[in-house]
């Protein structure tokens, strides 16, 4: 048929020999009330292969055995695309790993499927202050951010993709020193800060190796982002414009860019650099560091990130430094960095962008 395109695509699953999958979608030849069976292959991959001649993204679902509907959200496959569809049917919250290998303990959040579909990998994401995220037990006041739940409401609601997320607990004493770049003399008392560098190396040579090489991730720059709060945003910026050959997703939350005189904000100015990565900054309006934190959102515009699209900005109303508030508000980083439908696209795009900016 002249104009027509064809549609692919690769559901990898292990069925077992007595089950199959089906598909269900919004065009012809799919529909919503009974599914069409996918091709079983080796290594488990199950295709459905089609034509179209109607431009436009086809919704579509995959089913075990035609009864059971993969969870989270429908995806899309444009005419003239092939796409590798990991889904899994049973599982609906992620589980946590504790690792005490290294000088400071590290929590892992694995994604439902982990433990369903074996085929997949994921993207992975490092969160400095590990110990706040998950556990009320080890978090500081004994309030967490919660991002485990976060992720578990999101990925039902197809508003993310499944990530691997890695909590690793601040060095205590030594937390000022690792989450800092520069030494300020305003405290000398306490240290006076300046070893990220020492920091990162820790990351990305002994954490990250650990990480890639007992879980299964996709270990790619694309594919491996930072977070943190306060220092720990500081501390994730910065790691990740010098080391953009291992990170290229970043959130800054209520970051304290006034370091040092601002001079994370200043580094950023004079280098004059773009340095290709995702980032997202937000503040609250309360003792948060509200100018220093739109400074640099300015600066990094100036630098040539475009707002909406590899540059979120959010500033929350009402909310002030503390855990209680990035817990309140991390769904947002996560759901920019890792969109739903993103990590297997044949061209990644952000399926639900925000706002360039937000004051509520």
């Amino acid at each position: 048929m002249a104009g027509t395109q064809k549609c692919v695509l690769r559901i990898h699953y292990n069925t077992g020999w007595d089950h199959r999958i089906t598909v269900r979608g919004d065009r012809h030849p799919l529909n919503w009330e009974s599914g069409v069976d996918a091709i079983w292959g080796e290594g488990d991959i199950w295709t459905y292969t089609w034509e179209t001649d109607q431009p436009g993204a086809i919704a579509f679902k995959v089913l075990f055995d035609d009864e059971t509907w993969a969870q989270g959200g429908n995806g899309y496959i444009r005419p003239g695309e092939t796409l590798d569809v990991y889904p899994y049917f049973f599982h609906t919250a992620g589980s946590i790993d504790q690792i005490h290998h290294f000088d400071t303990p590290i929590h892992i959040y694995k994604p439902p499927s982990y433990h369903e579909n074996y085929a997949k990998a994921y993207p992975v994401i490092y969160i400095h202050d590990g110990q706040n995220l998950f556990d009320p037990e080890f978090a500081f006041g004994g309030r967490t951010w919660s991002v485990d739940q976060a992720i578990n409401r999101m990925l039902g609601e197809g508003l993310m993709d499944e990530v691997i997320a890695v909590g690793v607990f601040n060095r205590g004493a030594g937390r000022l020193n690792d989450y800092t770049p520069s030494f300020d003399p305003n405290f000398l008392g306490i240290g006076a800060g300046g070893g990220a560098n020492q920091y990162a190396d820790f990351l990305i040579n002994e954490i990250k190796p650990f990480i890639d090489t007992e879980f299964r991730t996709l270990p790619q720059p694309r594919h491996t982002g930072l977070m943190g709060a306060s220092l720990g945003g500081l501390v994730s910026l910065y790691i990740a414009r010098r080391w953009p050959f291992v990170f290229s997703k970043v959130a800054s939350l209520s970051s304290s860019f006034w370091w040092n005189n601002r001079n994370l904000l200043q580094d950023v100015v004079q280098s004059n650099k773009f340095v290709p990565l995702k980032i997202y900054l937000d503040v609250g309006t309360q003792n948060d560091g509200l100018p220093e934190t739109r400074a640099m959102y300015q600066a990094l515009i100036q630098l040539g990130y475009r707002p909406g699209t590899d540059l979120f900005y959010f500033v929350a109303h009402q909310h002030a430094h503390n855990e209680t508030f990035w817990g309140r508000r991390v769904h947002l980083p996560l759901r920019l960095l890792y969109p739903a439908w993103s990590t297997f696209a044949p061209d990644p795009v952000h399926q639900n962008p925000e706002p360039a900016a937000h004051v509520g």
